[in-house]
């Protein structure tokens, strides 16, 4: 019972930091490209 309640926790940790990580590149790109249009004019 315990061993499933750390797998499910393990889950959704797993999940939340790859949610996180797919909105922070999108974020990073962004502003990548921002800073290169400054760059350009």
């Amino acid at each position: 019972m315990l061993c499933f309640f750390y797998l499910l926790i393990a889950k959704i940790v797993l999940a939340v930091t790859e949610y996180f990580g797919k909105m922070f590149r999108k974020v990073l790109i962004s502003h990548i490209v921002e800073i290169l249009e400054l760059f350009i004019n």
